[in-house]
């Protein structure tokens, strides 16, 4: 097993792709176009107001073999 570290600078539009990219998607399904793009208008001042400034995307990569 092996440990690839990666932090990657958060912006907002990584931030938005990390909502529509994976399952938390799922919280904009019941919304109308409108209210999801006021969602992503309003991400770039929710995330000024906190602290985090990086996401860690560190993997762990395994190789195995077929006995």
């Amino acid at each position: 097993m092996h440990r690839i570290p990666l932090t990657v600078p958060l912006t907002a539009d990584l931030a938005w792709l990390m909502v529509v990219g994976t399952g938390f998607r799922g919280m904009l399904d019941d919304l109308a176009p409108e209210a999801v793009a006021r969602v992503r208008d309003r991400l770039p001042g929710l995330l000024a107001g906190q602290e985090a400034d990086s996401v860690d995307a560190t993997s762990l990569v395994g190789i195995g073999t077929v006995a």
